[in-house]
């Protein structure tokens, strides 16, 4: 992991709290065959859900690109996590998504469309 977030979601502030597990793997090249099959270089891995959680492949024409929708697929799922309680920072302060910057919904559309397998 290169990088890693816990956070905690309830139904309320006084409900009990379930850990959020958000997470990027290093980004990294395809094999030759799969850069042919899907037409992109890169991937990185993206970890969402609880703790125990799998992870999703997104794709990117390079490394950065990879890095970059993996970063813009975590804001897009806190944000949504938002609308359905309210998260957490471990020390228990409230998370502000505000401060996400998700992806305007068309663009992140096609992303996951073309990039996400």
């Amino acid at each position: 992991m290169i990088a890693e977030r816990l956070l905690y979601l309830a139904k309320d502030s006084d409900s009990p709290r379930e850990p959020i597990r958000v997470a990027i793997g290093a980004p990294y090249d395809l094999s030759t065959a799969e850069q042919t099959e899907l037409g992109v270089e890169s991937a990185c891995e993206v970890y969402t859900g609880p703790i125990d959680g799998e992870s999703t492949r997104v794709y990117g024409i390079d490394k950065v690109q990879a890095l970059s929708i993996a970063i813009a697929e975590i804001d897009m799922f806190l944000v949504g996590l938002a609308q359905q309680g309210v998260l957490f920072w471990e020390n228990g302060e409230p998370y502000d998504p505000a401060l996400a910057a998700p992806l305007p919904t068309d663009l992140s559309d096609a992303i996951r469309t073309v990039f996400r397998k």
